[in-house]
C-alpha cells in the first residue's frame, strides 16, 4: 500500500494490464471453441430453420410450398451424408464419431420430411424410389443406423407400396424387419412418443398398415395378427375393427376396449 497517489494509479493501471491479457486469452480461447464448433451449428441452425418452415406450411395445409421448401431441405441432406462418409480432414476435431452419428440423424430427419411432404401431395412413385435408396443404405461400424428415421422411411415405403399395389412382400419384410429391430427398445418407444418429427407413425397405425397389407395379398392369419396388435396399443383404429369384420374374424370388441374404457362403462 502507497499514499502516493502515483504509485495507486500505476498499480492500477498494471491491474488492468494483467486483466486486458487475462480476458484477451480468455476471449481467444472461447473464439477458437466457437470455431471448432461452428460447422455444427450451423448446420443444426440451417436444418432446423428449414425444418421449422416445412411444419408451418404442412400445418397451414400448404402442401406444395412444403415439398418445395423440402426440396431444399434433401439437398442440405444428401450433402451433410456424403460429408458423414467422406469427412473433411480439415474438421476432423469436430467430427468425432459422436457427431457423424448426429449429422446422419439430421441429415436422415430430412429424407423422412421429404418424404412426409411427397406423401401428402400423394407423389407414391417418388417416395418409393427416394426412401428405398436410403433404406438400402448401408453404414460400417463405427457409424450406427438412424434407426428411428429408418422405421419412419419403411412405413411411408410400405403404405407407398400398398396405393401402387406393388412390392408389397418388399414393404413388409422393411416393416417386420423394423419389428425387430426397434418395437421391442424400451428407448425407441420413449423417443417415438417424444419425438418433434412430422407425422410419425406409432407402432398402432403400423401394426394396422401391416394388418392391410397382408390382406391385400389374402394372408388372412397374419393380417389378423396385426390388426389385433394395433387394437391392442390403440383400440380407436376403426380400419383394424372393419377389416377384421369383413375377413371374418371373430373377436370380442368389448374385450379389445374392456382395459381402454372407464371402470362404469365396463360393468
Amino acid at each position: 500500500y502507497s499514499s502516493n497517489p502515483n504509485n495507486k494509479s500505476a498499480s492500477h493501471e498494471n491491474d488492468s494490464r494483467k486483466s486486458g491479457i487475462t480476458e484477451k486469452s480468455s476471449s481467444s480461447g472461447s473464439s477458437s471453441d466457437a470455431s471448432e464448433n461452428g460447422p455444427l451449428r450451423e448446420c443444426e441452425n440451417k436444418f432446423e430453420y428449414l425444418y421449422l418452415l416445412i411444419t408451418n406450411e404442412l400445418q397451414q395445409g400448404n402442401y406444395d410450398t412444403a415439398e418445395f421448401i423440402s426440396e431444399m431441405l434433401l439437398t442440405e441432406s444428401i450433402n451433410l451424408i456424403d460429408s458423414v462418409y467422406y469427412p473433411d480432414q480439415t474438421i476432423s476435431r469436430v467430427n468425432t464419431v459422436v457427431h457423424r452419428n448426429l449429422q446422419l440423424n439430421t441429415a436422415y430427419r430430412g429424407i423422412y420430411t421429404y418424404c412426409h411432404t411427397l406423401l401428402l401431395n400423394r407423389k407414391y412413385s417418388t417416395v418409393v424410389e427416394v426412401s428405398r435408396k436410403y433404406l438400402d443404405l448401408k453404414f460400417s461400424s463405427p457409424l450406427s443406423s438412424p434407426l428411428f428415421y429408418l422405421n419412419g422411411l419403411s412405413f411411408m415405403h410400405a403404405k407407398s407400396c400398398l396405393v401402387l399395389e406393388r412390392n408389397l412382400r418388399q414393404g413388409i419384410k422393411d416393416l417386420v424387419d423394423m419389428e425387430k429391430l426397434v418395437w421391442g427398445n424400451a428407448e425407441f418407444v420413449v423417443d417415438a412418443q417424444d419425438a418433434n418429427c412430422i407425422g410419425y407413425p406409432s407402432i398402432a397405425t403400423i401394426s394396422c398398415l401391416l394388418g392391410k397389407m397382408f390382406k391385400k395379398l389374402d394372408l388372412i392369419k397374419q393380417s389378423a395378427y396385426y390388426h389385433c396388435k394395433a387394437l391392442e396399443s390403440n383400440p380407436n383404429i376403426w380400419e383394424s375393427v372393419k377389416d377384421l369384420s369383413y375377413m371374418g374374424v371373430e373377436f370380442n370388441l368389448t374385450n379389445v376396449f374392456k382395459d381402454k374404457l372407464p371402470k362404469r362403462l365396463n360393468n
